[in-house]
């Protein structure tokens, strides 16, 4: 169960878990595209996005509906991010119509891919950590609904569950690889003792 409550984005324990899952550096996936259209497509909006949040940019691990020049380039400063507030507030953030919302009026519009409504919830880590938003973007006024964040909110521990299993691969290979450096240590202990003995 996650308890609600927002992470400062250069918390450590986040921005540990982000490099350990090497997910910042990895641009779009096509495992999250399916996400992001599964999503786009349910709740007809202009744009879709698996959001991972650092300190000074916004990466989207899965992206629909994004133009070419912003879904090459894969993302974004923070300053332009609506997905932050997500992993600060540690819950949904709902925007229905950013020219009058306290927060979103703030924040600075992207010209190729203005966002004038935002649904986004938590993305979740497997150690429990917030490492985005996955998220629904409209460039006109839309009032959301209930249902359509319980879609959304349940579309992301399926999401989630993929996140796991990256850990666990991440896991493996650390086992792995620190089993060979314990069998190479051994080995050099024993061509120590042969060398002693002969």
């Amino acid at each position: 169960m996650h308890n609600g409550t927002g992470q400062l984005l250069d918390q450590p324990s986040r921005l540990a878990e982000l490099d350990s899952l090497g997910i910042l550096e990895k641009k779009s996936d096509e495992t999250y595209n399916r996400y992001t259209r599964l999503l786009a497509a349910h709740l007809e909006t202009d744009v879709s996005l698996v959001s991972i949040v650092s300190p000074k940019r916004q990466s989207f691990l899965g992206a629909c509906g994004l133009p070419e020049d912003l879904k090459k380039e894969g993302e974004t400063p923070i300053e332009y991010s609506f997905c932050r507030h997500v992993v600060e507030q540690g819950k949904p953030f709902v925007v229905n119509n950013a020219e009058e919302d306290p927060i979103a009026s703030k924040i600075p519009r992207i010209k190729a891919a203005p966002v004038m409504a935002y649904l986004g919830v938590p993305i979740h880590s497997p150690q429990g950590n917030i490492l985005g938003s996955f998220c629904a973007i409209q460039g006109s006024v839309r009032n959301w609904t209930d249902a359509e964040l319980a879609f959304a909110q349940d579309l992301v521990k399926s999401l989630e569950a993929e996140l796991k299993s990256i850990e666990g691969i991440s896991g493996n290979l650390q086992i792995i690889s620190e089993n060979n450096k314990l069998c190479f240590t051994t080995f050099a202990k024993y061509l120590l003792y042969l060398n002693e003995i002969s």
